[in-house]
């Protein structure tokens, strides 16, 4: 019987290894995806341990295909992707998160940390904004860290513009001047000179042809809504949302105020959020769908609002309140006609917690706990005892005036 050939294939290694062997990302990153994909799994949701990889900032989908690629072809990956955007991006991400954290630990002199201790401060809440993606139910990280209050926008923007150059990227505008942007039959031009030309509007980098105009994120996204030319307009169309899932929204981004706001063919909602005017485009409607969902509200405040409130006035404003207790939250409300046609209604609510902090007896401790300083307390302490008076509460939008009175 003739022996067996001993097979002289080369082993077939798993992506994690081929990773580690080109260099792409270190055996520290695979056994870090790997707790992660292993602590999903735990708590039943199962993911594959490349999007793991990509979520953890250690590279990008695109290396993940090339790999992948050259797997299937034999050959090992040359390009050791260590000059790619997003990781030049995620590094600089870190080390931002890891100075501002050790301000924060009132450590404001950054020659008290050394590198290695602000990359490990950085890391550690990165990866912790990378866990929370899925709650916040976003597909990107400049989002998640700015609804988490890690990095704002603007900080990433700054950060994104830095690599851009540091990179000498061509194709992205990065600086100008917002007056040379303008929107016609859905496309962004900018004025170059004395030339319109098109652009495409990002906040992050994409892998095409055209020529990116860098935004902000909050920018990019009001100026991607301009774009929308062809929106549904059938009067059958049904709002697969309800107000308390906008109100949901909102409390999960901690927005002050919602305004839902009628223009011309559809029906734009805007959060208020760190005094910042922001679109929810997953909540844009139609004309007729947003008549509905407006008047839907109007009913629902109906039924929360004492004294003379009609659902059905369309000509003079109205103040009204909801309140879901479920979610530890009543809403301020107030109703006001376009002025114009009499058909079309603003909207705005104020959000206000009903969740009222633990209060003690002592008003000094209180005090000292909401953030007032020593100065204060005794102010506020001979104000308790005055049989007369007025007092005034001011402050910016979402400066906590409900809350402290």
């Amino acid at each position: 019987m003739p022996s067996r050939i001993p097979d002289k294939s080369p082993k077939k290694l798993l992506l994690g290894e081929l990773l580690v062997r080109d260099g792409i990302i270190s055996e520290q990153n695979l056994q870090s995806a790997l707790e992660r994909q292993n602590e999903l799994r735990g708590l039943g949701r199962h993911k594959l341990l490349g999007e793991i990889i990509v979520e953890c900032g250690y590279v990008t989908a695109a290396d993940i295909e090339k790999v992948i690629a050259a797997q299937k072809n034999g050959k090992p990956v040359k390009e050791r992707r260590e000059n790619g955007f997003y990781r030049h991006f995620v590094q600089k991400v870190i080390v931002a998160i890891g100075k501002k954290v050790a301000g924060k630990n009132g450590n404001t002199k950054e020659r008290k940390f050394d590198k290695n201790k602000i990359l490990e401060l950085g890391r550690k809440e990165f990866h912790a904004a990378v866990h929370k993606k899925e709650e916040i139910k976003h597909p990107h990280i400049i989002h998640t860290l700015h609804s988490l209050g890690v990095l704002t926008y603007q900080e990433t923007k700054e950060i994104i513009k830095e690599v851009i150059k540091e990179l000498d990227y061509e194709g992205i505008i990065v600086d100008y001047d917002p007056k040379s942007i303008t929107v016609k039959d859905g496309e962004v031009y900018y004025l170059n000179d004395t030339t319109y030309i098109r652009v495409l509007p990002v906040y992050y980098p994409e892998p095409v042809s055209d020529i990116q105009l860098l935004m902000g994120y909050d920018e990019c996204t009001n100026i991607s809504v301009e774009c929308l030319i062809d929106l549904p307009r059938e009067k059958s169309d049904l709002v697969s949302f309800t107000f308390k899932d906008v109100v949901k929204k909102a409390l999960l981004l901690k927005a002050s105020d919602i305004h839902i706001l009628p223009k011309t063919e559809y029906y734009r909602v805007f959060f208020r959020i760190d005094g910042r005017f922001l679109e929810m485009t997953e909540f844009l409607m139609n004309v007729e769908q947003g008549r509905e969902f407006s008047a839907l509200i109007r009913q629902e405040a109906n039924l929360n609002t004492k004294g003379g409130f009609n659902p059905d006035e369309s000509k003079v404003s109205q103040p009204a309140k909801i309140e879901y207790e479920d979610l530890g939250v009543g809403l301020r409300l107030e109703f006001v006609p376009d002025g114009w046609t009499l058909e079309h209604t603003d909207t705005t609510a104020r959000l206000i917690s009903k969740v009222g902090d633990k209060i003690s007896t002592n008003l000094t401790s209180n005090l000292k706990r909401w953030g007032f300083s020593d100065e204060d307390i005794p102010a506020f302490k001979s104000i308790t005892r005055m049989k007369t008076g007025l007092i005034v509460v001011s402050g910016v939008v979402g400066s906590g005036k409900s809350t402290t009175i």
